[in-house]
């Protein structure tokens, strides 16, 4: 795990972690604490921190559809929107790493067309 672990460290260093990896690593992590949480102790939520961070430097500078398809969540997004399910769309946009004031108005924006 560790392996696996280090060049995404390093890569945060110089800013330049890819989404794919951080991903990869997750899916990994989450499969151990599945079997066994004890040995992760505050891992996991240390892990959640810190891949937050990298999200949000990896996104900084994307649009919303940039950012939703980059983290893969453009198909639930449109989804939410034909179904008119705004707080699930509300959702998805903060885990897109958005702020409040654009999430209503891209909210806002939808049900105009709706």
């Amino acid at each position: 795990m560790l392996a696996y672990l280090a060049p995404i460290l390093a890569a945060s260093e110089l800013s330049i972690v890819e989404l794919k990896d951080i991903h990869g690593f997750e899916r990994l992590v989450g499969h151990l604490f599945l079997i066994d949480p004890a040995p992760f102790g505050t891992f996991y939520a240390d892990w959640k921190n810190f891949r937050d961070q990298c999200e949000r430097t990896v996104v900084a500078g994307m649009t919303v559809n940039e950012r939703l398809f980059a983290l893969g969540f453009l198909d639930d997004f449109d989804r939410g929107l034909d179904l008119e399910e705004w707080d699930e769309c509300r959702s998805i946009l903060r885990r897109a790493h958005l702020d409040e004031s654009n999430i209503e108005a891209i909210i806002k924006h939808h049900k105009k067309e709706g």
